[in-house]
């Protein structure tokens, strides 16, 4: 009797664990999610040229950091837009390269599917894109993106351009899409340190942040500034065909 009451002891306390631990992971599944969570904003179109040095080109945006680089986020209701600021003073112009992998259904898979992809462009300006054959990711021709990239002496800049068509995104209608950002910084040809976001992202999706633009359901956000002479207008309109109104009554 107490060996099976002793069983019984354990059998409830392995429960109570696993219970416990289940309610922990369904309790910080939120901050994860929103911690490696980016909104695309609406915003202004930006000149996709590779420098980020007018400071009103990419202040709509928003922006994460992850080891000293900076990454901005915006949309204009057609493309979607990212950018990077990477210091960067060890130049390697066919190496250093910064690159953006998206999973387009955000399916998280535990292996690359179908919907996954890459975009990457290199320091040098030169661009790659992959998709998934076979498991893994195989360069393929470049369609529905482009990017453009600077070097300073002390920096690294990108800027991407993405279809809405690339990633499956219609305007008016909520989505959300995998994404983690990788910089890949040579000091020589044979030594690199890799960064990524989220930091413990792999080839896995299912290790990935997302983007979303759920509020602003990937339209751009209608422009305050507008707001009052549209309304003048249309009030002039409606006076104008009052008075028309009146003016009829008062013939007939």
């Amino acid at each position: 009797m107490h060996a099976c009451a002793v069983g019984k002891a354990l059998i409830i306390r392995t429960m109570l664990v696993g219970l416990l631990c289940v309610a922990l992971l369904i309790a910080i599944a939120p901050i994860f999610a929103v911690e490696y969570e980016i909104v695309a904003v609406p915003g202004s179109t930006p000149n996709i040229d590779g420098q980020i040095f007018d400071p009103m080109e990419w202040n709509d945006a928003s922006t994460t950091t992850f080891n000293d680089i900076t990454v901005y986020v915006k949309q204009d209701g057609k493309n979607l837009y990212i950018a990077f600021i990477i210091p960067d003073d060890t130049i390697q112009y066919h190496l250093d390269r910064c690159s953006i992998c998206i999973d387009v259904n955000n399916d998280k898979g535990g292996a690359l599917q179908s919907d996954d992809i890459g975009l990457s462009v290199g320091r040098d300006g030169t661009l790659i894109e992959v998709n998934v054959t076979g498991g893994s990711f195989t360069p393929t021709d470049v369609s529905n993106w482009t990017a453009k990239a600077y070097s300073g002496k002390d920096e690294f800049h990108a800027e991407f351009n993405i279809t809405y068509a690339k990633i499956d995104v219609t305007a008016g209608v909520a989505k959300t899409i995998g994404v983690a950002f990788i910089v890949l910084d040579y000091y020589t040809p044979e030594s690199s340190v890799p960064f990524f976001w989220p930091p413990t992202a792999s080839e896995s999706p299912s290790t990935w942040g997302s983007i979303t633009s759920n509020e602003y359901n990937w339209i751009p956000e209608f422009p305050s500034a507008m707001v009052l002479p549209l309304f003048m207008a249309l009030s002039l309109i409606a006076i104008v065909l009052a008075k028309r109104r009146i003016y009829r009554k008062l013939e007939n």
